[in-house]
């Protein structure tokens, strides 16, 4: 069943745009005309000038809604006419592509023979994207609430594998929603817990419940704003929320922040099979793998 999605709107909106443009320039021509107009003296051709040019703008109108409906909006309207459903075999054959595009989409930046994990084990997930990962982009390449997502974790236990519940109670109560990045707001801050967080009890435990850990690090981006800060201190992002600064002047979001490197060193410290997962639509600086001989495969997903 259709449902208003607020940023969706916004993007119709936005696809729309050329045509209300348009629309808006041919308009004022017709009032400059009519204005400029008023300084003819035959009062009959004043008034067939008035006539044509309201009649210019009622001509415009209509073939610019005609263009909008056949254009940007058929879909949508076809699909209101239509009932607003979709049928559950499109739906399904849909999911089938996204999850081929999932798949296809994932790849393998290096890897020393730690992957695949052949027979599912416990793992240790790290970084508080593991419980809250980043699904898409925004505009086009967001995701809104009416699909069912399979988040890291649900992944991970759908293969057999038993992922350290006490990590994901941790990180889940640390925070619970991720910084708003949409097509009409946008907010760079990267939610981490800091490393002093991590009690010396909840990393003995992870210790004792798998010697394996999954290092998650993401990035979110999308249409509908200006290009990543170059400068994330001078950008939508709340810098000192750990208590210090995340990010020096002049450095970019596509570097790991302070938390996030205070985290790599804390987990490549305590564990010698770390595989670092990269969740992002956007390419990223991944230089820093090279440190760690903990770091023994990188997945980019």
């Amino acid at each position: 069943m259709i449902e208003i999605q607020w940023e969706d709107v916004i993007g119709v909106l936005q696809t729309c745009k050329p045509y209300l443009i348009a629309l808006g320039v041919l308009w004022i021509a017709a009032v400059v005309i009519m204005i400029v107009c008023m300084k003819v003296k035959k009062k009959s051709k004043k008034r067939m000038i008035r006539k044509y040019s309201v009649l210019s703008m009622l001509v415009s109108l209509v073939v610019i809604v005609n263009m909008i409906v056949l254009g940007p909006m058929y879909a949508m309207i076809d699909l209101t006419m239509k009932g607003g459903t979709v049928s559950d075999e499109t739906t399904e054959e849909a999911k089938d592509v996204a999850g081929q595009i999932a798949e296809e989409g994932m790849v393998l930046l290096e890897n020393d023979g730690i992957l695949p994990i052949r027979e599912p084990s416990n793992i240790n997930l790290f970084g508080w994207s593991s419980v809250n990962p980043a699904y898409g982009g925004t505009g086009s390449g967001g995701l809104n609430d009416l699909y069912e997502r399979v988040s890291i974790i649900d992944g991970l236990t759908d293969a057999g594998f038993q992922v350290n519940q006490e990590l994901v109670d941790f990180y889940n109560d640390f925070s619970a929603d991720r910084a708003e990045m949409s097509l009409s707001t946008q907010n760079w801050t990267l939610t981490e817990a800091p490393a002093s967080a991590y009690s010396e009890e909840l990393l003995q435990s992870a210790k004792d419940f798998s010697d394996t850990v999954v290092l998650v690090i993401s990035r979110m981006a999308g249409e509908g704003h200006n290009d990543m800060p170059g400068d994330v201190t001078q950008a939508s992002y709340d810098n000192t929320a750990n208590g210090y600064e995340d990010f020096q002047a002049g450095e970019h979001y596509l570097q790991l922040s302070q938390t996030e490197e205070d985290l790599v060193d804390l987990v490549c410290s305590n564990f010698d099979n770390v595989i670092l997962l990269y969740n992002s639509a956007n390419p990223m600086e991944l230089g820093f793998i090279d440190q760690y001989e903990q770091i023994r495969a990188t997945l980019w997903c």
